[in-house]
């Protein structure tokens, strides 16, 4: 999603490929597509990468990075949605018994807020 990442990816990816040995076949076979020299250092990467593909070419995914973000935020106003609302249910509940403040309401209450983030996410991952 930024310069960095990408490069790094591609020189992962091209190391990959060289341990596999796909440059050294592909090379040998003289196959009718070029193989590009592995780059050297970050710097070449970037290098090549804006010679070759534009300056534009370094935030490639950038969009797409930015869309799962929303999983996170739609899950995050749920829960709060949800934790507001349990909150009033169970303090309400609490005023008629307040002489009761032990394990099981404890229990509850961690059940309640197990089940409002499965909700959530539940939610966040239906809408995106």
């Amino acid at each position: 999603t930024n310069p960095i990442w990408l490069i790094k990816t591609r020189m992962q990816l091209q190391l990959k490929r060289a341990q596999e040995g796909q440059l050294k076949q592909a090379a040998q076979t003289k196959s009718s597509f070029s193989v590009k020299p592995p780059y050297t250092n970050i710097f070449n990467a970037a290098q090549t990468i804006v010679r070759e593909e534009g300056a534009l070419a370094l935030y490639r995914g950038t969009i797409p990075a930015l869309m799962l973000t929303t999983n996170g935020g739609i899950q995050f106003v749920a829960y709060e949605f949800l934790k507001l609302n349990f909150g009033e249910y169970t303090k309400a509940a609490r005023e008629n018994n307040s002489d009761k403040h032990g394990v099981l309401e404890r229990l509850q209450d961690s059940l309640g807020y197990l089940s409002m983030g499965a909700v959530s996410k539940i939610l966040a991952s239906t809408t995106t």
